[in-house]
Order: C-alpha cells, then structure tokens, then sequence
C-alpha cells in the first residue's frame, strides 16, 4: 500500500504517522535525515499558514488564492511552462512530421519509417534528460533548450523556402534535431519543475489550473494547425516553424528571466525566493536576472 503524504499528516495533525510514512518513503536513513526533513515540512507548513492568515485576514476559494501576490508568480510561471510546450512545435513534429516528408517527396513507407526513427531519438533523448536534470538542472534545460528549439524551427522554415531537394534534406535534418532537444530539455523538465515551484498548500490547484493552461493551448494549437499547414489552406508547410520559431524564443525570454532554479532547493528555499520576487526586490535593470551565490534565478 502506498504511504500516505507526509505533508497532509503533517497539516492533519498526524506527526508520528508523518514520521512513518517518511520513513517508507526515503528508506536508508543514511541518505536522508528523517527528522530534518519532518522539520523541514513542519516548518515550511507553518509558514504557509501563517502567510494565509495574514492575506487581509481572508481566505477565499483556494483557486482565487494562487493568484494572489504571494503566488501569482508561481502559478502564472507554471502554467506558461505547461502552454510553452505546443507553443514550440510539438504538434508540427509530432502530429505532422510524416505527412510532411511525403510533401518532401518521400514515399509513405520512408515518411514513416523516418517518423518511428525521430520517435526512437526522442525515446533517448528522454533518458538522457533524466541524467541532466540532477546534474545541470532544471532552468538551464528549460531556458537554453527554448533558444535552441527556436533556431531549429527557424532552420526548418528557411530550408523549406528553398522548395528543393537538398533544403527539404536539411529541414528534415532539423526536424530531427528538434525532436531530440525538445525530449531532452524542455519536454522532459516541465513536468519536474510545475511539480517543484508551487506552495506544498497551493501545489494541486497550481498543476490543475497548469493543466488547465496546457489542454486551453492543445486544443488552440491544434485547431490552427491544419489550416497553416495544409496545402489548400495556407499552405505554409515547414514554413509554419516562422512562427513556432518565434512563439519558441518569446518563451526563451520569458523563461530566462522568470523562471528560477529549483533543483535541490527545500520548499522553505524557494518560499524565501518567491518571496523576494513578491516584494519587488527583482533588480529589473540588468540583462539578465539577477543571482544568489548559488546561482539561483532571483525572482
């Protein structure tokens, strides 16, 4: 049977059992100290109910409250991370791909023979990123891997100007590349981080409404696409990847000085830099966002 939460024990009132379930969780207390992280969460929930307590005396639907100062930024910047997926041209590579290489020339069985190959890139580039992310961490994946998914598609779109055989070769080439940046960044540390920055109180509302956001910009995406791409409609073809090219590097810079790091941060560590975000002390007047000594993004 799967332990319950710690932190809803913790909320409830249940500290042993809090204890226990840790317990299960963690296992070899060697790696991890039980106690601390009990305290951690003690320390942290109490926190959190302090903060609400003091918003104007006012708790109102729990909903309402993640877009309150102390949260909007946490909810805001996770549900634009979940909508930066089909903004960045998900459904272009993964819904179109092969039907794109048969306008290439290609036949029906080289178009899906290439598709199940950039299928199987994609699969490994997931693995990979499980590795990048304890080690590089979330924000640079999600930041750089934007930046680099943008100047693909612009490649992609520039190649298919070309309307010859070697620029459709290069798109492809591209298409390609994409695929295994997507999968190894932002397709794989999104859902890592949306899970990472809500309040512990806050964190199932915040993926709701992230999800929410995600579905809102799927079924956009979606419902557009066709007629951008298809031949008697708009008829842009690859040339579609002008425009996720550039909806992709909106997303780079929004990221880059919105999104802070989260990896090994405790829940108090990222309480302690929301809130600085929340009182305005951002210095807005650098290029890039401002860093503690650890290098996190100061929000």
């Amino acid at each position: 049977m799967w332990p319950e939460s710690p932190v809803w024990l913790v909320r409830m009132g249940r500290r042993n059992e809090a204890m226990q379930s840790i317990r299960r969780l963690y296992g070899n207390p060697d790696t991890i100290r039980h106690d601390g992280l009990l305290a951690q969460i003690e320390e942290s929930t109490a926190k959190e109910e302090e903060t609400n307590n003091n918003s104007n005396g006012t708790k109102g639907d729990i909903y309402v409250e993640c877009f309150r100062a102390a949260n909007r930024h946490r909810t805001l910047i996770c549900m634009f991370i979940y909508m930066c997926q089909y903004l960045s041209g998900l459904v272009f590579v993964l819904g179109y791909q092969s039907y794109y290489y048969q306008l290439a020339g290609f036949s029906p069985r080289k178009s899906f023979l290439l598709s199940m190959l950039n299928n199987v890139s994609m699969f490994v580039a997931n693995i990979c990123s499980w590795f990048l992310l304890s080690t590089l961490g979330r924000r640079p994946l999600i930041v750089w891997g934007q930046l680099c998914g943008a100047a693909s598609l612009l490649i992609i779109a520039g190649c298919s100007m070309l309307e010859t055989r070697a620029g459709y070769l290069g798109a492809i080439s591209f298409i390609f590349v994409w695929g295994f940046t997507y999968q190894l960044t932002l397709g794989t540390a999104a859902w890592t981080v949306v899970g990472e920055i809500p309040t512990l109180r806050l964190r199932s509302p915040t993926q709701g409404l992230s999800n929410m956001a995600l579905c809102i910009s799927q079924w956009a995406v979606g419902f557009v696409f066709p007629y951008l791409f298809n031949p008697d409609s708009a008829n842009l073809q690859g040339k579609v990847g002008f425009i996720f090219g550039a909806t992709s590097f909106v997303g780079f810079v929004v990221v880059y000085f919105y999104l802070p790091e989260t990896k090994n941060k405790t829940p108090i560590e990222l309480d302690a830099i929301f809130d600085k975000g929340a009182r305005g002390e951002c210095d807005r007047g650098h290029a890039g966002p401002a860093t503690s000594s650890t290098g996190t993004a100061r929000v």
